[in-house]
Protein backbone atom coordinates (compact mmCIF):
# COMPACT_ATOMS: atom_id res chain seq x y z
CA UNK A 1 0.00 0.00 0.00
CA UNK A 2 3.00 2.28 -0.34
CA UNK A 3 5.16 3.31 -3.26
CA UNK A 4 8.87 2.85 -3.67
CA UNK A 5 9.55 5.91 -2.29
CA UNK A 6 7.87 5.09 1.02
CA UNK A 7 4.76 7.08 1.18
CA UNK A 8 0.96 6.12 0.81
CA UNK A 9 0.10 4.82 -2.65
CA UNK A 10 -3.27 6.98 -2.37
CA UNK A 11 -4.35 5.58 -6.20
CA UNK A 12 -4.69 2.53 -4.88
CA UNK A 13 -5.78 3.24 -1.45
CA UNK A 14 -8.73 5.83 -2.87
CA UNK A 15 -9.99 2.76 -5.23
CA UNK A 16 -10.04 0.53 -2.37
CA UNK A 17 -11.00 3.19 0.85
CA UNK A 18 -14.08 5.40 1.20
CA UNK A 19 -13.19 8.97 1.91
CA UNK A 20 -13.67 9.18 5.26
CA UNK A 21 -11.03 6.36 5.91
CA UNK A 22 -8.63 8.09 3.62
CA UNK A 23 -9.07 11.21 5.73
CA UNK A 24 -8.30 9.23 9.11
CA UNK A 25 -5.10 7.75 7.44
CA UNK A 26 -3.48 11.08 6.22
CA UNK A 27 -2.73 11.59 9.75
CA UNK A 28 -0.57 7.93 9.93
CA UNK A 29 3.10 7.67 8.61
CA UNK A 30 3.55 4.71 6.31
CA UNK A 31 5.75 1.74 7.52
CA UNK A 32 9.16 2.02 7.18
CA UNK A 33 11.97 -0.27 6.91
CA UNK A 34 13.08 0.97 10.63
CA UNK A 35 9.55 0.56 11.94
CA UNK A 36 9.10 -3.19 13.95
CA UNK A 37 6.72 -6.03 12.51
CA UNK A 38 3.07 -4.87 12.79
CA UNK A 39 1.36 -7.29 14.93
CA UNK A 40 -2.17 -7.83 16.16
CA UNK A 41 -3.68 -6.23 19.70
CA UNK A 42 -6.41 -5.69 22.00
CA UNK A 43 -7.09 -1.95 21.47
CA UNK A 44 -9.21 -1.88 24.67
CA UNK A 45 -6.71 -2.73 26.88
CA UNK A 46 -3.28 -1.18 27.82
CA UNK A 47 -0.91 -3.72 27.56
CA UNK A 48 -2.91 -4.82 23.94
CA UNK A 49 -3.46 -7.86 25.66
CA UNK A 50 -7.04 -9.54 25.46
CA UNK A 51 -8.14 -9.80 28.96
CA UNK A 52 -12.03 -10.41 30.14
CA UNK A 53 -11.78 -7.91 31.97
CA UNK A 54 -11.30 -4.99 29.25
CA UNK A 55 -14.02 -6.77 26.82
CA UNK A 56 -16.77 -7.09 29.98
CA UNK A 57 -15.91 -3.16 30.38
CA UNK A 58 -15.82 -2.47 26.91
CA UNK A 59 -19.39 -4.35 26.10
CA UNK A 60 -20.59 -2.60 29.18
CA UNK A 61 -19.67 0.47 27.85
CA UNK A 62 -17.37 1.53 30.99
CA UNK A 63 -13.53 2.42 31.21
CA UNK A 64 -11.82 0.10 33.17
CA UNK A 65 -10.77 1.07 36.23
CA UNK A 66 -9.17 -0.01 39.93
CA UNK A 67 -11.64 -2.25 41.07
CA UNK A 68 -14.45 -0.81 43.86
CA UNK A 69 -12.07 0.40 46.73
CA UNK A 70 -15.23 -0.89 49.17
CA UNK A 71 -15.35 -4.64 47.59
CA UNK A 72 -11.89 -5.07 48.60
CA UNK A 73 -12.35 -3.61 51.90
CA UNK A 74 -14.84 -6.21 52.50
CA UNK A 75 -13.12 -9.14 51.11
CA UNK A 76 -9.83 -7.86 53.23
CA UNK A 77 -12.12 -7.67 56.79
CA UNK A 78 -11.06 -10.56 59.38
CA UNK A 79 -14.54 -12.37 59.44
CA UNK A 80 -15.92 -15.54 59.23
CA UNK A 81 -17.03 -16.12 55.34
CA UNK A 82 -20.48 -16.22 55.79
CA UNK A 83 -19.95 -12.28 57.29
CA UNK A 84 -18.06 -11.51 53.72
CA UNK A 85 -20.57 -13.65 51.67
CA UNK A 86 -23.59 -11.43 53.64
CA UNK A 87 -21.98 -7.94 53.06
CA UNK A 88 -21.45 -8.92 49.64
CA UNK A 89 -24.50 -9.85 48.59
CA UNK A 90 -26.19 -7.16 51.18
CA UNK A 91 -23.93 -4.39 49.30
CA UNK A 92 -25.13 -5.53 45.78
CA UNK A 93 -28.72 -5.71 47.18
CA UNK A 94 -29.33 -9.28 46.35
CA UNK A 95 -31.13 -10.60 49.29
CA UNK A 96 -34.52 -12.46 48.38
CA UNK A 97 -37.43 -10.11 50.04
CA UNK A 98 -40.62 -10.14 49.91
CA UNK A 99 -40.59 -7.50 47.57
CA UNK A 100 -38.36 -8.85 45.24
CA UNK A 101 -39.96 -12.31 45.30
CA UNK A 102 -43.69 -10.11 44.43
CA UNK A 103 -42.30 -8.73 41.61
CA UNK A 104 -41.16 -11.90 40.58
CA UNK A 105 -44.59 -13.55 41.06
CA UNK A 106 -43.34 -15.73 44.05
CA UNK A 107 -45.05 -14.20 47.13
CA UNK A 108 -48.94 -12.63 47.40
CA UNK A 109 -47.38 -9.79 49.09
CA UNK A 110 -44.22 -7.36 49.42
CA UNK A 111 -45.14 -6.55 52.95
CA UNK A 112 -42.57 -7.50 55.72
CA UNK A 113 -44.18 -10.96 57.41
CA UNK A 114 -42.76 -9.78 60.95
CA UNK A 115 -44.09 -6.72 61.32
CA UNK A 116 -46.62 -6.31 58.47
CA UNK A 117 -46.27 -2.04 58.36
CA UNK A 118 -44.65 -1.64 55.27
CA UNK A 119 -42.78 -3.35 52.26
CA UNK A 120 -39.93 -5.56 52.88
CA UNK A 121 -37.39 -4.24 50.81
CA UNK A 122 -33.47 -4.92 51.69
CA UNK A 123 -33.59 -1.21 53.46
CA UNK A 124 -36.51 -2.77 55.73
CA UNK A 125 -35.44 -5.84 57.03
CA UNK A 126 -32.12 -3.68 57.55
CA UNK A 127 -33.21 -0.98 59.24
CA UNK A 128 -37.39 0.15 58.99
CA UNK A 129 -38.49 -3.37 60.55
CA UNK A 130 -39.93 -2.79 64.49
CA UNK A 131 -36.83 -5.84 64.95
CA UNK A 132 -34.20 -4.57 63.18
CA UNK A 133 -34.79 -1.29 65.02
CA UNK A 134 -34.73 -3.13 68.11
CA UNK A 135 -31.26 -4.23 67.66
CA UNK A 136 -30.21 -1.04 66.82
CA UNK A 137 -31.13 0.73 69.52
CA UNK A 138 -29.22 -1.57 71.86
CA UNK A 139 -25.95 -0.71 69.84
CA UNK A 140 -26.52 2.45 68.74
CA UNK A 141 -26.05 5.51 70.83
CA UNK A 142 -29.19 7.29 71.03
CA UNK A 143 -28.15 10.75 69.77
CA UNK A 144 -27.17 9.30 66.47
CA UNK A 145 -29.97 6.74 65.82
CA UNK A 146 -32.00 9.01 63.93
CA UNK A 147 -29.38 10.32 61.71
CA UNK A 148 -28.14 6.61 61.21
CA UNK A 149 -32.02 5.32 60.19
CA UNK A 150 -32.20 8.52 57.99
CA UNK A 151 -29.20 8.40 55.89
CA UNK A 152 -29.34 6.80 52.55
CA UNK A 153 -28.24 3.46 53.61
CA UNK A 154 -26.13 1.79 50.59
CA UNK A 155 -25.03 4.45 49.09
CA UNK A 156 -23.19 5.65 52.73
CA UNK A 157 -22.57 1.93 53.34
CA UNK A 158 -20.42 1.79 50.20
CA UNK A 159 -18.88 5.43 51.34
CA UNK A 160 -18.17 3.81 54.62
CA UNK A 161 -16.42 0.82 53.66
CA UNK A 162 -14.02 2.53 51.05
CA UNK A 163 -13.23 5.04 53.46
CA UNK A 164 -10.00 4.61 55.55
CA UNK A 165 -11.72 5.92 58.59
CA UNK A 166 -15.47 6.03 59.33
CA UNK A 167 -17.99 5.99 62.46
CA UNK A 168 -20.56 4.23 60.92
CA UNK A 169 -17.68 1.38 59.98
CA UNK A 170 -15.34 0.75 62.84
CA UNK A 171 -12.59 -0.84 62.49
CA UNK A 172 -12.61 -4.86 62.72
CA UNK A 173 -10.86 -6.46 65.49
CA UNK A 174 -10.10 -10.03 65.22
CA UNK A 175 -10.60 -11.84 68.37
CA UNK A 176 -7.87 -13.77 69.61
CA UNK A 177 -8.37 -17.26 71.06
CA UNK A 178 -8.07 -16.59 74.77
CA UNK A 179 -6.04 -19.79 76.77
CA UNK A 180 -7.87 -21.12 79.83
CA UNK A 181 -6.71 -21.37 83.68
CA UNK A 182 -4.27 -23.69 84.19
CA UNK A 183 -4.81 -27.04 83.95
CA UNK A 184 -7.83 -26.49 82.11
CA UNK A 185 -8.56 -27.25 78.71
CA UNK A 186 -11.07 -25.55 76.12
CA UNK A 187 -13.30 -26.52 73.62
CA UNK A 188 -13.96 -24.13 70.36
CA UNK A 189 -17.54 -25.27 68.80
CA UNK A 190 -18.99 -24.53 65.78
CA UNK A 191 -21.99 -25.50 63.55
CA UNK A 192 -23.63 -24.96 60.11
CA UNK A 193 -26.78 -25.90 58.57
CA UNK A 194 -26.55 -26.38 54.78
CA UNK A 195 -28.77 -23.69 53.07
CA UNK A 196 -29.21 -26.27 50.15
CA UNK A 197 -30.73 -29.18 51.53
CA UNK A 198 -30.90 -28.49 55.58
CA UNK A 199 -28.07 -31.35 56.31
CA UNK A 200 -26.49 -29.96 59.42
CA UNK A 201 -23.15 -30.65 60.89
CA UNK A 202 -20.97 -29.85 63.72
CA UNK A 203 -17.69 -29.73 64.95
CA UNK A 204 -15.18 -29.13 68.16
CA UNK A 205 -11.47 -28.66 68.49
CA UNK A 206 -10.07 -29.39 71.95
CA UNK A 207 -6.84 -27.23 73.12
CA UNK A 208 -4.90 -27.08 76.36
CA UNK A 209 -4.13 -23.70 77.91
CA UNK A 210 -0.56 -23.37 76.01
CA UNK A 211 -3.37 -23.80 72.77
CA UNK A 212 -1.92 -27.31 71.96
CA UNK A 213 -4.18 -29.60 70.03
CA UNK A 214 -5.64 -32.50 72.31
CA UNK A 215 -8.73 -33.45 70.21
CA UNK A 216 -11.45 -32.52 68.14
CA UNK A 217 -14.33 -33.88 65.93
CA UNK A 218 -16.90 -33.16 63.42
CA UNK A 219 -20.49 -35.03 62.93
CA UNK A 220 -23.64 -34.75 60.61
CA UNK A 221 -26.62 -33.89 62.86
CA UNK A 222 -29.36 -34.93 60.47
CA UNK A 223 -31.92 -32.17 59.67
CA UNK A 224 -32.52 -29.25 62.22
CA UNK A 225 -32.66 -25.88 62.87
CA UNK A 226 -29.38 -23.62 63.36
CA UNK A 227 -30.23 -23.31 67.04
CA UNK A 228 -30.44 -26.75 67.81
CA UNK A 229 -27.46 -27.77 66.18
CA UNK A 230 -25.85 -24.98 67.99
CA UNK A 231 -26.72 -27.06 71.22
CA UNK A 232 -25.65 -29.92 69.39
CA UNK A 233 -22.39 -28.68 69.04
CA UNK A 234 -22.36 -27.81 72.82
CA UNK A 235 -23.89 -31.21 73.65
CA UNK A 236 -21.43 -33.38 72.23
CA UNK A 237 -18.40 -31.02 72.95
CA UNK A 238 -19.18 -32.31 76.80
CA UNK A 239 -19.79 -35.63 75.86
CA UNK A 240 -16.02 -35.40 74.00
CA UNK A 241 -14.31 -34.52 76.50
CA UNK A 242 -16.02 -36.75 79.53
CA UNK A 243 -14.75 -39.55 77.21
CA UNK A 244 -11.36 -38.66 77.54
CA UNK A 245 -11.55 -38.14 81.77
CA UNK A 246 -10.92 -34.56 81.46
CA UNK A 247 -12.94 -32.84 84.47
CA UNK A 248 -12.12 -29.02 83.69
CA UNK A 249 -13.39 -27.77 80.88
CA UNK A 250 -14.63 -24.96 79.50
CA UNK A 251 -16.87 -24.80 76.14
CA UNK A 252 -16.85 -21.95 73.99
CA UNK A 253 -19.90 -20.62 71.53
CA UNK A 254 -20.42 -17.66 69.71
CA UNK A 255 -24.44 -18.05 69.89
CA UNK A 256 -25.63 -15.92 72.59
CA UNK A 257 -29.25 -17.54 72.23
CA UNK A 258 -27.66 -20.57 73.30
CA UNK A 259 -26.16 -19.23 76.25
CA UNK A 260 -29.13 -17.29 76.99
CA UNK A 261 -31.10 -20.70 77.22
CA UNK A 262 -28.20 -22.25 79.43
CA UNK A 263 -28.65 -19.27 81.85
CA UNK A 264 -32.25 -19.63 81.77
CA UNK A 265 -32.98 -16.20 80.69
CA UNK A 266 -34.55 -17.40 77.34
CA UNK A 267 -37.60 -19.45 76.84
CA UNK A 268 -36.74 -20.95 73.74
CA UNK A 269 -36.75 -24.01 74.11
CA UNK A 270 -36.15 -24.36 77.96
CA UNK A 271 -37.76 -27.66 78.50
CA UNK A 272 -36.29 -29.61 75.41
CA UNK A 273 -34.86 -33.09 75.94
CA UNK A 274 -31.23 -31.82 74.25
CA UNK A 275 -31.62 -28.82 76.61
CA UNK A 276 -32.00 -30.79 79.86
CA UNK A 277 -29.02 -33.02 78.41
CA UNK A 278 -26.59 -29.96 77.58
CA UNK A 279 -27.48 -29.34 81.40
CA UNK A 280 -26.89 -32.18 82.83
CA UNK A 281 -23.47 -32.31 81.77
CA UNK A 282 -22.46 -28.91 82.96
CA UNK A 283 -23.51 -30.18 86.16
CA UNK A 284 -21.40 -33.25 86.06
CA UNK A 285 -18.96 -33.57 88.73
Amino acid sequence: MTTNSGEWDWLRLSSLLPTAILDQIVDVPPPQSYYSSDTLGWRWSDTREFSTRSAYAYLMDTAVSPSDVAWKRIWSLEVSQCILTFLWVTLHQRHLTNAERFRRHLASSALCSICRLDVEDLDHILRRCLQARNLWIRVIPLDCLEVFLRFRFFEECKYAFAATSSPICPAIVPQLWSKPPPGWIKGNVDALVSLVDGNAAIGCVLRDENGSWINGFVRDVGRCSILLVKLWAVHDSFAQVWSLDFCHVVIETECLEVIKILKHSSHALVGNSLVESVLYWTRKE
